[in-house]
């Protein structure tokens, strides 16, 4: 039987296990013996790993609770295929519930089908098949589970000081034909302290939004005391008209209780999304506010941030001719009690660093009383369009779609990161189709699905079917 045949058939299977592990919020939690992530996560690692147990694979390991390891091959080289399991939290604006694993009009839906349960799944179906039809491989390949990708990365970190690191690998938590530039990334977090407000005028009670600052809010709060919450309401009303992405109001007493509502999404991609934090401080500040510190956090936030996407008032809108446009995300956003806090989750060109980034930004708001510092980061990564890894892997895509063979930059960042020199993205979201990662009403259709797998089954083929 030919591998596509053979990976045909394992179609209802391989649905069947992405409704499992959709099923299962993984969700970064507490730490837990043996579980660093949190129990939900380990449970999803757990799964696979059972799955892969009970496929038969010789090789099957949980390395500690940061990975799982899944390997098939022989010989001294090593392909790495690096997926995770761990999700971002739901988020806005599902119209069904986001772990529930609905199957509908043969599109599997929940948060994780796009990124990147069900690549994970293609990949150990393609591991699958590649055993049961007995073909030849002159080097190991390694199916590397993850579960921290969405929050650091710590999983393959672990994993890479306690093992050796795969020769060349491919993750598949991307676009095709295949990413090979990877923009920086540099979370800035500010915050400043907050005295209470005396003066007249609307005043803060607080103003809330996001979650993670690698997903684009799709809803923010703020609670006023407003002496005419009429004037409030009026303007509501007057923004309602034309906004593409309304305003709710509600109103008891003097306090007025307003949500913006947007359009959630992933920090690289914010064309495909609206932020709401910005919508609503860009609002906010229109307003009468009172003259103390919280109104002025606010009016700092809409002055150097707001509803921009490119870092155009913080003057960082960078581009260049290799990676495109650099992208600023106000992900998190808290003013409330004694404190006000933001995170922006900013993707470079790999023209630029991200000392040189971070620097940039607290130039800008040098005249606010916001203190800064340096969060998550990420380098830029680039493999050369000619290097062997991605010439084979873009022909293992052409023998399975016709597609073009082209390479493409993101902002997104991959476990290649973890890899310089070794490693890029590939797949699972094919030309054309909508970026999903982090949206709502995420989803994965079960034919783009078992087209993942085969061309990952062609990709190990390809990769360890011979030396190169």
């Amino acid at each position: 039987m030919a591998i596509n045949e053979r990976i045909a058939q394992y179609r209802e299977e391989m649905t069947e296990l992405l409704t499992e592990l959709i099923r299962i919020p993984s969700v970064q939690g507490a730490p837990e013996p043996g579980k660093p992530f949190g129990a939900e996560v380990d449970n999803a690692l757990q799964l696979a790993l059972e799955k892969a147990r009970a496929m038969g694979f010789k090789t099957v390991r949980n390395v500690d609770g940061y990975v799982g390891i899944v390997e098939i091959g022989q010989g001294e080289g090593e392909i790495g295929i690096i997926t995770h399991l761990d999700v971002v939290p739901a988020g806005d604006g599902w119209t069904m519930d986001p772990f529930a694993g609905i199957v509908k009009d043969g599109v599997v839906y929940g948060r994780g089908a796009a990124d990147d349960k069900g690549a994970a799944v293609a990949a150990l179906f393609a591991l699958r098949a590649l055993e049961e039809e007995g073909v030849t491989l002159k080097k190991r390949v390694r199916l590397i589970l993850g579960t921290n990708e969405e929050t650091g990365m710590e999983d393959v970190v672990y994993l890479f000081e306690k093992e050796h690191m795969p020769d060349y690998a491919f993750s598949p938590d991307s676009d095709y034909p295949i990413i090979n530039v990877e923009k920086g990334i540099v979370q800035v977090e500010a915050e400043r302290a907050l005295a209470p407000t005396t003066g007249e005028g609307i005043r803060i009670v607080c103003v809330k939004a996001g979650q993670r600052p690698n997903v684009i809010p799709g809803a923010a709060t703020a609670v006023l005391l407003a002496p005419d919450p009429s004037t409030i309401g009026y303007e509501v009303n007057e923004y309602n008209r034309t906004a593409e992405h309304k305003m709710r109001f509600e109103v008891s007493g003097n306090t007025v209780t307003l949500t913006a509502t947007g359009a959630v999404g992933h920090a690289a991609r914010p064309h495909l999304a609206c932020n709401a934090a910005g919508l609503l401080v860009d609002f906010l500040v229109k307003l009468p506010l009172a003259q103390g510190d919280a109104e002025q956090a606010l009016r700092d936030v809409a002055a150097h941030i707001g509803a921009t996407a490119y870092g155009e008032r913080l003057h960082i809108n960078f581009e260049d001719e290799v990676s495109g446009k650099l992208t600023c995300n106000l992900g998190i956003l808290n003013i409330e009690n004694d404190k006000a806090r933001f995170v922006l989750d900013i993707r470079h060109p790999v023209s630029y660093e991200n000392e040189q980034i971070f620097e940039l930004v607290k130039s800008a708001m040098a005249d606010t009383q916001f203190a800064f510092a340096m969060g998550h980061t990420a380098p830029n990564h680039m493999v050369p369009a000619d290097h062997p890894l991605v010439k084979r892997l873009l022909a293992a895509y052409v023998a399975e779609t016709g597609g073009e063979p082209y390479c493409i930059a993101i902002g997104g960042g991959s476990y290649g990161r973890k890899m310089p020199n070794r490693c890029v993205a590939f797949g699972p979201t094919f030309p054309g189709q909508p970026r999903l990662a982090h949206m709502a009403d995420e989803n994965m259709g079960i034919d783009d699905m078992v087209t993942n797998a085969r061309i990952m089954a062609r990709a190990c083929i390809e990769l360890a079917g011979e030396d190169w």
